[in-house]
C-alpha cells in the first residue's frame, strides 16, 4: 500500500511537471467577451515532495521516559483556475484544489506541524451565474483536512465541510439577498483525545430600502440549527429564530444623526432562550465645538429558569476649546429587574482631555471624577444566579469574576451564543482570591487570547445593600526630542462614601499609581511600567519591561527581535506570576531566488496555575534552479506544560514546481 501512493504520488508529480512547462508562459488567458463555450482564464499551482525526519522525547512527572523516531514521506499539490461557461456573465467558475498524501513510518501519533498550520486535503469550488445582472446565483462547497498546534502547546486535527447558495436582488426598489449554509466541523485534540462535533444549517434573508438620500434601512431575519458534541458526550442541540432591524437618519450634512435598532432573538432545544431588545440613539452637534450625545437601550430576556428586565439611559455633552482642550459630562441610569434581584445605578462623570504641542513634543494631561450609586434588593432566597456576565482573558491579565461567594461547582464558561461550553481545566481555571474567583485562560485551550467570555454562576448572598462611591482616574505624560523619549504617570482610585447592608470585604475599593517611560532611538524602541495596585480584595505590584527591535540592513538582511518580562507580586498572598514572552527573526536574501529565514519563539510563565515553557526555533534554506524550487529546513520544538515534557526535532526537504 505504501509503494502504490508512492507511486501514485511520483506520477502526479512528473506528469504535473511536464503539463506545467507548457503551461507556464500562458497561465494568464484572454478573457474573451464573445458566447462560446467553455473557456480556461487563470490556470497556476505548485507540487511539491516532501521527506521529513523527526524525533520526539516525552517524559512525566511521574518519571516515565520515552524517545519516539520517524520517517515520513509526503507529496503536496495545489491547483488554482478561474473559467467560465458560455459567457462571463453567464457562469464564472473558481476552483482550489489541495492535496498532500503522504506515508510515513513512525509509532507515535503527533505528525502535525509544529509551527504552522498543515492541510492534508482541501477543496473550493464556486458557480457563480449572472454575475453582472439584476439577479445573481451563487453555489460554493468547501472542504478542509488539516493540522494545527494551537499556540504550540495543543496538538489538533480538524475536518470541516461548508456548502450553500447565495441568491441577489439588485435593483434600486427594494434590493434583496436570500443565503443558505450547510456546514459541519470536526476537531480531535490529540494529546488529551478531546473530540468535538457540530452540524448548522442556516438560512438569511436580508432587505435594504432607505427612503431617501438621508434614511437607510436593513432588514435581517434568520433560521439557524446546530447540533454540537463536546468531549464529555455533552450534547447540545437548538433552533434560533433571528430577526433585526437597524434604521439610520442623517439630517444637517450629518450634524444630527439618529440610530434606531431592533433585535429579537428565540432559541429553543437544549438551551431555550429569548431576547428582546431595542436602542434609540441620537448624535447631535448644535455647534461646532458642542457634541450631544443620548443612548437608549431596553432588554427583556428570559431563560428556562430566570427572567430579566433592564432599562438603560445614557446621555453625554461634549466640547472642544479650541484644539488642545475637550471636556465631557455624562450621565448613566440603569434600572434591572430580575428573577434574583433588583438594581438600580445612578452614575454621573466629568471630565477633560488636554493634549498640547510643546517644543519638539507633545504634553498630555486627562482628568476624569466619577460618582456612582446602587441599590440592590436581593430575594430571600441566599443564592442568586448570575447571567452571561461578560469578562475579557488575556494572559498576564487579572481577571475576576464580578460577585463574591461563588459556588465553583455551578460555574459554567460559554462563548456570546453558547455554541461553545468551555471545560474548566482543560480550557480555564478557577482560583480562589480571598471571597472572590479569579478565571484564568489555559494556554492552547479552546479560549483565545484576550478572548471574551460569558459566565454563569451561583453565589451565596442574600443581604440587600446601597452604597455611594466616587473615583478619581488622572494621567499626565510627556514626549519630548520628537518622540525619543514619552514618559507619563497615572493615578486611580475608587472608595465608598456610604454604604448599607454589606461589608466592605465583598466590594471592592483600590488606588493605583503607574508610571512607565519609554525610549525609542532609530529602529530601537525600550521601556518599562511600574504598576502599584492598592486594594483589600487583591493588591499587586507589577514590573514590566520591553523592548522591540526591527531594522532592514542593506535592503538584504531583514533583522527583529521582540522581549516582554513581566513580574507580578500578589501581595495578600505573598504569590508571584511571572511571564516572559519573546520573538525573533533573521532573514538574508541572497538573490532573487535564494534567501535564508530563522524564527524563534519563547514563552516562560510561572504562577499557580499556569506554569508554562515553551520555545521553537525554524530554519529554513530556500532556492531556486530552473523552475524547480528547493526547501530545506529544521525545527526544534520544547514544551513543559500540563505536568510533560515534550522535545521535538525535525528535519525536512522539500523539492517542487510551481506552474
Amino acid at each position: 500500500m505504501i509503494y502504490q501512493r508512492l507511486n501514485i504520488v511520483l506520477f502526479i508529480f512528473l506528469l504535473t511537471t511536464i503539463a506545467a512547462g507548457n503551461l507556464y508562459s500562458q497561465r494568464k488567458f484572454k478573457n474573451g467577451n464573445g458566447w462560446g463555450g467553455f473557456h480556461l482564464t487563470s490556470f497556476r499551482g505548485n507540487l511539491f515532495l516532501r521527506g521529513d525526519y523527526r524525533s520526539q522525547k516525552n517524559e512525566l512527572n511521574t518519571g516515565f521516559r520515552e524517545e519516539q523516531k520517524s520517517g515520513a514521506f509526503s507529496g503536496e499539490i495545489n491547483i488554482y483556475s478561474t473559467s467560465y461557461l458560455l459567457h462571463p456573465n453567464f457562469l464564472m467558475i473558481g476552483l482550489d484544489l489541495g492535496f498532500a498524501p503522504g506515508t510515513q513510518k513512525n509509532n507515535f501519533i503527533v505528525a502535525p506541524n509544529r509551527t504552522d498550520t498543515r492541510t492534508a486535503e482541501r477543496m473550493n469550488l464556486n458557480l457563480n451565474f449572472f454575475n453582472q445582472r439584476m439577479v445573481s446565483f451563487k453555489i460554493f462547497t468547501n472542504y478542509n483536512h488539516g493540522f494545527i498546534s494551537r499556540e504550540l502547546t495543543t496538538d489538533v486535527e480538524s475536518y470541516q465541510f461548508n456548502a450553500g447558495t447565495y441568491l441577489a436582488f439588485r435593483n434600486s426598489s427594494l434590493p434583496a439577498t436570500l443565503s443558505y449554509l450547510h456546514s459541519t466541523w470536526k476537531q480531535n485534540e490529540l494529546q488529551f483525545d478531546r473530540k468535538f462535533e457540530s452540524t448548522r444549517n442556516n438560512i438569511n434573508l436580508r432587505l435594504d430600502k432607505g427612503i431617501s438620500d438621508w434614511n437607510e434601512n436593513v432588514v435581517t431575519a434568520s433560521y439557524e440549527d446546530y447540533f454540537r458534541t463536546y468531549a464529555n458526550d455533552i450534547s447540545v442541540k437548538n433552533q434560533i429564530l433571528t430577526l433585526n432591524l437597524n434604521s439610520r437618519f442623517i439630517f444637517d450634512e450629518e450634524r444630527n444623526i439618529y440610530n434606531y435598532q431592533f433585535w429579537y432573538y428565540k432559541q429553543i432545544g437544549s438551551q431555550p432562550y429569548r431576547r428582546i431588545q431595542f436602542e434609540h440613539s441620537l448624535i447631535s452637534k448644535p455647534i461646532k465645538s458642542i457634541r450631544l450625545n443620548g443612548r437608549y437601550q431596553f432588554h427583556d430576556l428570559i431563560y428556562s429558569f430566570a427572567k430579566s428586565l433592564q432599562h438603560y439611559l445614557t446621555g453625554t455633552i461634549e466640547h472642544q476649546l479650541f484644539n488642545s482642550l475637550r471636556s465631557h459630562l455624562s450621565y448613566e441610569y440603569t434600572d434591572s429587574r430580575q428573577t434574583f434581584y433588583n438594581e438600580v445605578i445612578n452614575q454621573a462623570t466629568v471630565g477633560f482631555k488636554y493634549q498640547k504641542k510643546i517644543p519638539t513634543g507633545i504634553f498630555r494631561l486627562n482628568y476624569e471624577y466619577r460618582l456612582r450609586g446602587v441599590d440592590r434588593a436581593s430575594q430571600a432566597s441566599r443564592t442568586q444566579l448570575i447571567l452571561d456576565e461578560e469578562h475579557s482573558l488575556t494572559d498576564g491579565t487579572i481577571e475576576l469574576l464580578d460577585n463574591p461567594d461563588v459556588i465553583l461547582e455551578s460555574v459554567v464558561v460559554t462563548d456570546f451564543k453558547d455554541t461553545y461550553i468551555y471545560v474548566e481545566n482543560l480550557d480555564y481555571l478557577l482560583i480562589p482570591r480571598g471571597e472572590f474567583t479569579e478565571i484564568v485562560r489555559i494556554p492552547g485551550g479552546q479560549i483565545p487570547d484576550g478572548a471574551t467570555v460569558y459566565v454563569d454562576y451561583e453565589f451565596d448572598f442574600r443581604e440587600d445593600f446601597n452604597y455611594t462611591a466616587t473615583g478619581n482616574n488622572f494621567t499626565v505624560g510627556l514626549t519630548f526630542l520628537y518622540n525619543l523619549f514619552d514618559v507619563y504617570f497615572s493615578y486611580r482610585d475608587f472608595d465608598y462614601k456610604r454604604v448599607q447592608g454589606v461589608g466592605f470585604n465583598v466590594l471592592e475599593y483600590f488606588n493605583q499609581r503607574i508610571v512607565g517611560a519609554k525610549t525609542t532611538i532609530d529602529f530601537i524602541t525600550v521601556g518599562f511600567e511600574f504598576d502599584d495596585y492598592n486594594s483589600n480584595i487583591i493588591p499587586y505590584q507589577s514590573s514590566q519591561f520591553f523592548i522591540d527591535i526591527r531594522t532592514v540592513f542593506f535592503n538584504r538582511l531583514k533583522f527583529n527581535v521582540s522581549g516582554n518580562y513581566r513580574d507580578y507580586f500578589l501581595t495578600k498572598e505573598s504569590e508571584r506570576q511571572i511571564y516572559r514572552y519573546g520573538t525573533g527573526g533573521l532573514g538574508y536574501l541572497f538573490s532573487s531566488v535564494t534567501k535564508f529565514d530563522l524564527i524563534v519563539n519563547t514563552r516562560f510563565q510561572n504562577g499557580r496555575g499556569i506554569n508554562l515553557d515553551l520555545y521553537s526555533v525554524r530554519s529554513e534554506f530556500e532556492t531556486q534552479f530552473r523552475n524547480i524550487t528547493i526547501v530545506l529546513g529544521y525545527e526544534n520544538f520544547f514544551r513543559n506544560f500540563s505536568n510533560e515534557k515534550v522535545n521535538y526535532n525535525k528535519l525536512y526537504l522539500r523539492i517542487g514546481r510551481r506552474f
